[in-house]
């Protein structure tokens, strides 16, 4: 049974690269502060206006997310599921 689910989580996996962000879920917090963070980044950008100081570091924060910025550790995950 866990090694059936671990096979479909790995081929669930495999399509990250067709997702904008990826959100590593380690710390359950951190995941939650990432996926609003997310959220109101794309939210502010399709406003069109100039961003607040809070606004640019929620921005941050979701850039840490974007693929390009997660594809090593996300490589690394689905490595582990080779082992």
């Amino acid at each position: 049974m866990i090694q059936r689910r671990l096979d479909a989580a790995s081929r669930e996996i495999e399509n990250y690269s067709k997702y904008d962000y990826i959100l590593i879920n380690d710390d359950l917090n951190e995941s939650i502060k990432n996926l609003r963070a997310i959220v109101n980044s794309e939210r502010f950008r399709q406003s069109g206006k100039a961003f607040s100081a809070e606004e640019n570091e929620v921005a941050q924060r979701a850039e840490r997310c974007r693929l390009a910025n997660v594809r090593e550790r996300v490589q690394r995950i689905l490595d582990s599921f080779k082992e």
